[in-house]
């Protein structure tokens, strides 16, 4: 394996990332609120255990999520990250059904 191809994942996750945050920036700006404070951060790991690191590290009020609501065996492949946040959180949380 040469020196380009050992870096190609690594450049890869950080162009991921980096398109993940400019849409989070976006969302942010176009969703501005008055007496709401928004912030989101991209954080590469496992997206369940990610909320609740962050959410107890940092003083967050509220999390809001949306789910797909699925259920059986469409929700045992996928899991359910709404539901593990839900179970494992001790903060409020809004959780509302993402539209078709």
């Amino acid at each position: 394996m040469n020196d380009a191809e050992r870096g190609l994942g690594q450049r890869y996750t950080e162009e991921l990332i980096r398109e993940a945050q400019d849409y989070l920036d976006f969302t942010e700006r176009t969703h501005t609120r008055p007496r709401v404070a928004m912030h989101s951060v991209v954080v590469p790991e496992a997206p369940a255990e990610a909320i609740l690191r962050y959410t107890d590290i940092h003083n967050i009020d509220l999390i809001a999520m949306s789910t797909h609501g699925r259920t059986g065996v469409s929700r045992w492949l996928y899991g359910s990250v709404a539901d593990k946040v839900l179970r494992g959180s001790h903060h409020s949380m809004l959780v509302f059904r993402a539209a078709a």
